[in-house]
């Protein structure tokens, strides 16, 4: 696995980049979610910013939308369980 660009560890995942789009990469160096993202950030309790068709939502740690991108920011933010 390459990859190009790398942030710290939150939850357990990494971003990290391959080519032009972002993923997460588990601490073994895998792929938990293939890179398919314009931009990400890091996981904070259980949710992640992830920016696709230029617009922002928030992911699992799967990488299934919780809230699909349609918004042109996201701040940090808590989503309660």
């Amino acid at each position: 696995m390459q990859i190009e660009k790398y942030g710290d560890f939150s939850e357990g995942l990494c971003e990290g980049r391959k080519n032009t789009l972002f993923g997460f990469f588990d601490k073994n160096g895998n792929w938990v979610i293939e890179p398919q993202f314009e931009n990400v950030r890091n996981f904070k309790n259980g949710y992640a910013a992830a920016k696709q068709g230029g617009k922002w939502g928030m992911i699992d740690p799967s990488g299934k939308w919780i809230i699909q991108p349609k918004f042109a920011a996201i701040k940090d933010m808590e989503l309660a369980k």
